[in-house]
């Protein structure tokens, strides 16, 4: 079966864990972005549409970062990514890996999310923190390698009990736009991703819009500060592909206007303690913005549900995790 997966931390790590368990079952073509919000995941389907739905299986991890929760109407845009999900020509399965954050907002959105798959027919792993000790994560928000293989293990075989479901097909739904430069002066590649982008230094990249802009995904260049319709915000980050929501309100009426901005006083893009005193601004190397406008969707007729018996992969893990607690002791 042929899978492909958009997610975020825990499928970057999964490479050595859950992706590498299930490539030796199926074929598997992974294009995740460590910390990213799931605009990051519209972004990424948008460009890659055609080589999506050649797929059999979508896999979507986006609930992991408590972070991106205070974007501007994220819960709202998550139903709208539902939607969106909802109406590919693919079979789509969210993964909700385990996360100790006990953060109510957090908790009301994971959630959502699970309502939301449930009345749009998507399916919805989720991998409860219950099923783990702590000796199977890495940090309160990662699975380790061992146990995120075992997952992997679980859910090939999962996925071997539904290939012969037709896939679903008919839906429509339009709203979502990635909108990148005409042009592009640069590539970054790494073992993970290529990116084409646009350096913006002593130059204003214009364009024609009208609506909502809602992420920007950038080349880090380190530090940068610059200015999207006279709202004044900076970046400071490691090298790398980085994909980031705004916390404001964003909306064009007819033009959106970026460059780069020499005023002292900037909104971190995201939300940081560390200070932008002496730092040199550089110029900002533009992948592209996520943006929405006026939504329309219809349901597809034919979209059958896809059924997972979790209790299996508890099972699974209990007996890793006694073989571990016997062999530690």
């Amino acid at each position: 079966m042929n899978i492909l997966t958009i997610g975020t931390s825990n499928s970057i790590l999964g490479r050595n864990g859950y992706l590498k368990a299930l490539s030796t079952q199926h074929s598997v073509t992974n294009l995740s972005l460590g910390r990213a919000p799931f605009y990051m995941h519209i972004a990424n389907i948008l460009r890659n549409m055609d080589l999506i739905e050649k797929n059999e299986i979508l896999l979507i991890d986006h609930l992991s970062n408590p972070g991106f929760i205070s974007s501007y109407r994220y819960d709202y845009y998550l139903e709208k990514f539902y939607e969106f999900l909802s109406s590919l020509d693919i079979h789509v399965v969210i993964i909700s890996f385990p996360h100790k954050s006990t953060e109510q907002r957090f908790i009301v959105h994971k959630e959502l999310a699970r309502n939301l798959a449930a009345d749009l027919k998507i399916a919805f792993i989720d991998f409860k923190e219950s099923y783990l000790n702590d000796k199977l994560f890495d940090d309160p928000q990662h699975i380790n390698l061992l146990a995120s293989y075992i997952f992997g293990e679980w859910l090939g075989v999962a996925l071997n009990n539904l290939i012969n479901i037709p896939k679903p097909k008919g839906a429509y739904f339009s709203g979502f736009n990635f909108i990148q430069p005409d042009k592009f002066t640069g590539v970054f590649e790494n073992s993970l991703l290529k990116r084409s982008y646009y350096e913006i230094s002593d130059c204003e990249l214009r364009f024609r819009f009208t609506g909502a802009l809602l992420s920007l995904e950038y080349v880090s260049n380190e530090f940068n500060r610059f200015e999207i319709n006279e709202c004044n915000y900076h970046i400071i980050d490691n090298k790398g592909v980085f994909h980031d929501s705004f916390r404001l309100k964003m909306y064009s009426k007819e033009f959106v206007s970026i460059k780069i901005s020499n005023e002292k006083e900037s909104t971190p893009i995201t939300p940081s303690k560390q200070t932008t005193k002496g730092l040199v601004n550089k110029p900002l190397r533009l992948v592209g913005i996520l943006t929405a406008t006026e939504f329309h969707y219809e349901p597809s007729k034919e979209r059958y549900v896809l059924h997972f018996d979790s209790e299996e992969l508890q099972l699974k893990l209990d007996n890793y995790t006694n073989l571990i607690a016997k062999y530690m002791n």
